[in-house]
């Protein structure tokens, strides 16, 4: 149950002409931790990702990691959770890692690692002159 939480500031400087979208986020994991990944904005309760789950990397019988997990998640972004977004400027990260079932050591090597790419689809209404 460690986790770690911080509270990101957002600008959104010209973000007027955006209607709606999708967010997308990528994971590989290559710690021996599952990770509970939460989203929300600042101002309110309301999460933006109710929980993402990613899974531990997969160990072999000497417990290190023989390989990565890989997860996606996507969160719809509405007008109105974008307006939300928008009036709070900060959404709150936190992730909570956990050890796999068992009561086996886990330890960690200096190649473990984790990626995330984060990628987006919105609409938008510009005007052109």
């Amino acid at each position: 149950q460690l986790t770690l939480r911080d509270t990101l500031t957002l600008s959104f400087e010209n973000s007027n002409p955006i209607n709606n979208g999708t967010l997308y986020i990528e994971t590989t994991n290559g710690f021996p931790l599952s990770a509970e990944l939460k989203l929300h904005t600042l101002n309110s309760s309301y999460q933006l990702l109710n929980p993402g789950f990613f899974p531990s990397a997969i160990v072999n019988s000497n417990n290190i990691v023989s390989e990565p997990s890989f997860t996606t998640h996507s969160i719809d972004l509405s007008e109105d959770i974008l307006n939300e977004i928008k009036n709070s400027k900060k959404i709150i990260l936190e992730v909570v890692f956990n050890t796999p079932i068992g009561n086996s050591p886990v330890d960690f090597y200096d190649h473990y690692k984790i990626d995330f790419k984060i990628s987006a689809d919105f609409n938008a209404t510009v005007s052109v002159p």
